[in-house]
Parts: C-alpha cells; sequence; structure tokens
C-alpha cells in the first residue's frame, strides 16, 4: 500500500487538492462510461484514509452525498448529520470502492438506475443501492477479465510456434492411428513366429 500512498499523495499533497480534483462535477464524466470508472488505479477510500487520516474517506464523501440531496430536489434532504454518518457508513462497508467506480454510482443513483427517492433522500435507499452496484460492478469486473483471458488466449494461439487446438486433435488422430497400426504389425509378427 505505501507505493499507493506515495503516488497518491505526489498527485494530490493534501485532502484539500484530492478533494477539489475529484469532486461531484466528474459524476458525469465517469457515469456515462464504465470501463472509465473500473479497473483503473484510481485510490480506494481506505487508501485515501491510509494517507490523509482516518476520516479523509468519509470528507471525500460529504460533498457527494450532498450533490445528491440538491439533485433529487425532494421536500427534506439529509441533515449533515445523516450525510456524515451515512458517508460513515460507505467507508466502512464499501472502503475497498474507488473513487471513480463510486462517482459512476452516485451518477447512475441520480439517473434513477437502482431505485428512487420518495419526498425525502433517504440513507438506507442509498445503501441498498450500493449493494445492487456491487452486483453491476462484479458482473462487468469479471467479463472484463473474462476478455482479457480470451484474448490471451486468441493471442497465444495466433503465434506461428503454437498448435492450434484442431491441429492438436488432428495430431493426435494421426498418432493414435499410426500407434494402433504398429500394434497390429506387432500382434501379426508375433503370431507368425
Amino acid at each position: 500500500m505505501e507505493p499507493r500512498r506515495n503516488q497518491l499523495q505526489a498527485s494530490h499533497t493534501n485532502l484539500a487538492s484530492l478533494l477539489d480534483a475529484v469532486n461531484p462535477s466528474l459524476q458525469v464524466a465517469y457515469g456515462k462510461d464504465p470501463a472509465r470508472a473500473f479497473g483503473n488505479d484510481a485510490p480506494e477510500l481506505v487508501l485515501l484514509d491510509a494517507t490523509y487520516g482516518e476520516n479523509a474517506g468519509v470528507l471525500w464523501l460529504m460533498p457527494q452525498l450532498f450533490a445528491i440531496g440538491e439533485y433529487a430536489g425532494v421536500r427534506e434532504k439529509m441533515d449533515e448529520q445523516q450525510t456524515m454518518e451515512l458517508a460513515r457508513v460507505i467507508s466502512t462497508k464499501f472502503g475497498h470502492l474507488t473513487v471513480t467506480e463510486l462517482l459512476y454510482f452516485f451518477f447512475n443513483l441520480k439517473a434513477g438506475k437502482y431505485g428512487k427517492f420518495f419526498g425525502v433522500v433517504d440513507p438506507m435507499v442509498i445503501t441498498e443501492a450500493l449493494g445492487k452496484f456491487l452486483d453491476e460492478r462484479d458482473k462487468y469486473l469479471t467479463k472484463v477479465q473474462q476478455d482479457a483471458a480470451r484474448a490471451e488466449r486468441e493471442s497465444y494461439y495466433n503465434r506461428p510456434d503454437v498448435l492450434k487446438p484442431h491441429e492438436v486433435e488432428a495430431l493426435r488422430a494421426r498418432l493414435e492411428k499410426k500407434w494402433a497400426e504398429e500394434e497390429e504389425k506387432a500382434k501379426q509378427e508375433n503370431n507368425n513366429q
């Protein structure tokens, strides 16, 4: 984790710099492109805490959560205490998520992908939505890994020095036929003696 902390501090010397750079205005950019949001080297909430102090992840989440309330236009928004408590829950339970994954989540929460609010921004709706998001994220990352493995296999089999699976089968069939013929010939020679 130390090299990642150093890398993060090199790009953002303090938490204020990170909060300024990775703010709710980026939700659109990351929310519309899962390839950009997932599987990158963006810091996880736990890395924010390890780099900038115990509540850094919570402090990063606060403006993201306030933006939800502003966007939803509901009559009752979460107050600062509710927002902080929700940020603590998210940081604790979902601290393994990166800031770009969370930007994707918040954008798609605003788009109604994970449900909607009825008159009030409900913290439990948000944490429940994060569960749905995790399922989506896992499926996406699994597909990316499968595609990469498939591409690696195809790349391997496209090398000129590597036999293709159908060539291996054809070779096996020829060898088995040859071995059967040699075995039959040996049996006939034993019978003739």
